[in-house]
């Protein structure tokens, strides 16, 4: 299946110019990566200077345009340090970004061990790692959310690890099922889960059931109406179903609440042509 829901589908990563008011925080610089506002997010994490939180966060910005080298280059900007989990995760992500897998293992091992197997969220982090990697085999992966699930002692799922547990399955090619599940679970868990919404939507849209897919969708531009990402989602899904005046105005939202970007080559998507002349006219 190979989808890779954290990544841009009709618009560049990044922009060099013409961002909106910068997020204040890393709070508010992980919202402006899940709108797609890259050079927002950029911009903001910058103005932090070296701080852990905003190295962590450029590593991921870098990861996620496929730029492995600069990703590496923030994730060791961090302190190693043997005792603290965090930065050891972050060691594991340089590592990961580079396709150095083994190291990337012995690194996630580490910081488990730093946390003495007891915290939930060093699991979750480690598993956001791969679902963010182009690792394949979700062998490994797989085991520290089943880990992070085994100290879950309220019976409630957490979303973020659900997400995340779902996007590894779509690694794998007969993974579509149980990624499916895990969102639901994240929206059982969080019915006001935005992301959650958007990747239903998205797998539907692969098994072709559009209707299914514009249900998830307008549910996620519900719950936000500035969720940027929704709307170029649902725009590809009118586009798959013939409904080209409908994609249009979904793409010209999306656009006007987007970073505003160059397109993607056609290489890169099959429907950007097309779009992209329907937007000449």
């Amino acid at each position: 299946m190979n989808l890779k829901p954290w990544k841009l589908t009709l618009l560049a990563a990044l922009s060099v110019s013409g961002t909106a008011a910068l997020a204040q925080n890393t709070t508010g610089a992980q919202k402006s990566i899940d709108l797609e506002r890259y050079s927002e997010a950029r911009a903001s994490l910058l103005k932090q200077g070296s701080s852990s939180e905003a190295s962590y966060e450029l590593g991921r910005l870098y990861q996620m345009r496929d730029m492995p080298d600069s990703a590496a280059y923030y994730f060791n900007r961090i302190p190693l340090n043997q005792k603290d989990a965090t930065s050891l995760v972050a060691a594991g992500r340089a590592a990961l970004a580079q396709g150095k897998t083994a190291e990337a293992e012995a690194q996630f091992d580490n910081a488990v061990k730093a946390s003495k197997g007891k915290n939930a969220q060093v699991y979750t982090m480690i598993a956001q790692a791969y679902a963010e990697s182009d690792v394949k085999d979700i062998t490994k992966a797989l085991t520290y959310v089943d880990a992070a699930q085994k100290l879950n002692k309220s019976g409630k799922d957490d979303p973020a690890l659900m997400i995340a547990r779902g996007d590894i399955y779509l690694k794998s090619e007969t993974g579509g099922g149980e990624a499916m599940n895990s969102y639901e679970r994240a929206t059982l868990a969080d019915p006001n889960n935005v992301k959650a919404y958007v990747r239903k939507g998205q797998l539907n849209m692969r098994a072709r059931t559009y209707n299914e897919a514009k249900t998830n969708f307008d549910k996620a531009i519900s719950l936000d109406p500035n969720y940027a990402p929704a709307y170029n989602a649902l725009a590809e899904t009118y586009y798959f179903a013939g409904r080209y005046d409908d994609a249009l105005a979904q793409f010209q939202k999306y656009s006007s609440l987007a970073e505003k970007s160059l397109l993607l080559m056609p290489s890169m998507h099959p429907s950007c042509t097309s779009l992209r002349n329907i937007l000449r006219h």
